[in-house]
């Protein structure tokens, strides 16, 4: 089950990196310009978080600078409880689990949310834009 969660985690970020370069290249096709390192920073990772910088070019002063994207990576390996873990790791992927499962699950990865830099960061910028 981890290397399905660590693929969708890489899967993000090469979706992440590909927008980006969609962007680049609409600013180029607009500017006329090769895109060049004084014209907008690179994606930075920072804190769970990737800052993907919008170019100037297509920016709309009414919108931000930069748009972040959360990464938040929960998995059942980070359980502490070594019963809990196997327990959790054992069950299938299944579309459909028991009620029982299910209250488990969340049960566990209530912590494990709330220990993610990701969800930390989307919840610390959700709260001071309130």
């Amino acid at each position: 089950m981890d290397n399905y969660t660590d693929d969708s985690v890489t899967l993000v970020e090469s979706v992440v990196i590909s927008l980006q370069r969609a962007l680049i290249r609409t600013w180029q096709k607009r500017s006329g310009r090769p895109w060049g390192p004084a014209d907008d920073p690179r994606p930075e990772l920072a804190g769970g978080r990737i800052l993907l910088p919008v170019p100037r070019a297509l920016a709309d002063p009414s919108l931000p600078k930069v748009v972040p994207v959360y990464v938040v990576h929960v998995t059942f390996a980070a359980v502490a409880d070594p019963m809990a873990r196997r327990e959790l790791l054992a069950v299938p992927t299944d579309l459909t689990l028991p009620p029982s499962t299910v209250a488990r699950i969340i049960e566990v990865a209530k912590p494990l949310l709330e220990e993610t830099p990701g969800w930390k960061a989307l919840r610390a910028e959700s709260c001071q834009a309130l």
